[in-house]
């Protein structure tokens, strides 16, 4: 939509979610399975549930902060990245 920068690694899909899932019982087999009523498909035509969604910058694997501290923060490889070249 060109209002944000996605930034990080691509999600794992399937939660999308604008509507819940539907569970459905065939009468005569008994059998169950889960409808999902909408499919959301990303920007470049690929269906978010199976693929996720790409980010616009990719950044590589990164271990959480082992705290939220401001000064921990900036030691954060991916908001070093963030605050220097985006």
């Amino acid at each position: 939509m060109g209002f944000a920068t996605l930034v990080g690694r691509n999600t794992g899909g399937g939660a999308a979610g604008y509507f819940p899932m539907i569970t459905v019982r065939l009468p005569a087999s008994g059998m169950i399975f889960i409808l999902e009523p909408d499919l959301v498909i990303n920007p470049d035509g690929s269906v978010d549930e199976l693929f996720g969604t790409a980010p616009d910058v990719v950044l590589p694997p990164s271990q959480l902060p082992t705290s939220f501290t401001r000064e921990e923060l900036l030691k954060d490889e991916w908001i070093k990245k963030v605050i220097t070249d985006l």
